[in-house]
Order: C-alpha cells, then structure tokens, then sequence
C-alpha cells in the first residue's frame, strides 16, 4: 500500500519587517488595490505587496478569488452578507461594482 499524497499548501512569499513570510492563498480574505501597491488581508494580518490587483489577480490564481470592483478581490467563502452595494466580511464592508456583482452573486451561493 502506498501512504496517501498530500498536496502541498498553496502559498504566496510576501517580504514583511525584512523578512520573506509564507502567507497560505486560502488564509487571504480579501486583496485591496491602492495605486501600485495591494494589501492582503487576512483573519489578523496585512500584508502589503507592491504590485496591480491585475498581476496580483494572476499571481495568486486562486479560484476561490473573484473580482468585485477595480480595487478588490474577494474570498467568497469569507463574505458574511450580501448588501445592495456591497459585501460585509465580518465589520468590513466593500464596494461591488455592478460589472461583477452578478459573478459574485453566483460565485457567493456555490461556496
């Protein structure tokens, strides 16, 4: 018999304090573009990464990241409520462009 294979944990190198730190892909709750710089943010951190939502987008290649507006991308998964003109993740609440909302919205009810 052969032991089972396990997949390695997807993860993104970030340089934080001077040092490179592994942050998990799927520990990322939402990225958020400012100029030429995206911070990630997760359940207790951020992380600032300098580089366009675009690149960042096709870097990360996670499925469970979907556009919601030219600033943000969102984990699904971690959205809490659905508001006319957002999404609320916990207290957080971001802005949902109408382009992407539909993608959203179907993407939120898969999760």
């Amino acid at each position: 018999k052969q032991p089972p294979t396990v997949q390695p944990s997807r993860t993104f190198l970030v340089r934080d304090r001077g040092a490179l730190v592994k942050v998990l892909i799927d520990a990322i709750w939402y990225v958020e573009a400012d100029d030429n710089s995206c911070t990630l943010h997760t359940a207790d951190r951020r992380y600032i990464v300098f580089s366009s939502l675009a690149a960042m987008e096709e870097r990360l290649a996670s499925p469970h990241l979907v556009r919601i507006h030219r600033s943000y991308l969102v984990d699904p998964r971690r959205i809490t409520a659905l508001r006319e003109r957002g999404v609320q993740l916990g207290e957080q609440l971001l802005l949902v462009c109408r382009t992407h909302r539909q993608e959203l919205v179907r993407r939120w009810k898969q999760r």
